[in-house]
């Protein structure tokens, strides 16, 4: 069925609950990304030790940047309270 014809005959009531659909149990390529990296997470996990494993997620694809976004956002606030906590003790040990 083409785009043109398609939309002729489904109704956008009938679009939004497939595209709610999709969000409930997804069918598409985000489906598979998520099915990879869990089997890439689970190899690396297997054959990496403990200490060196990252975040959960880390192997499943970021098109849109949301989770590189979230991390810089973390790593620039984990910047901010070292930072902090260094100014700290500098404060109190030139009291000292």
């Amino acid at each position: 069925m083409t785009v043109e014809k398609l939309g002729q005959e489904m109704t956008g009531a009938e679009f939004s609950e497939w595209l709610a659909l999709e969000n409930i149990e997804p069918w598409s390529d985000v489906r598979n990304d998520i099915h990879v990296g869990r089997v890439l997470d689970m190899l690396f996990r297997i054959n990496t030790p403990k200490k060196d494993w990252p975040e959960p997620g880390a192997f499943v694809s970021d098109w849109w940047g949301e989770a590189a976004e979230a991390a810089k956002k973390r790593r620039e606030e984990a910047q901010k309270s070292s930072m902090a906590r260094f100014i700290e003790r500098l404060a109190y040990s030139s009291f000292s």
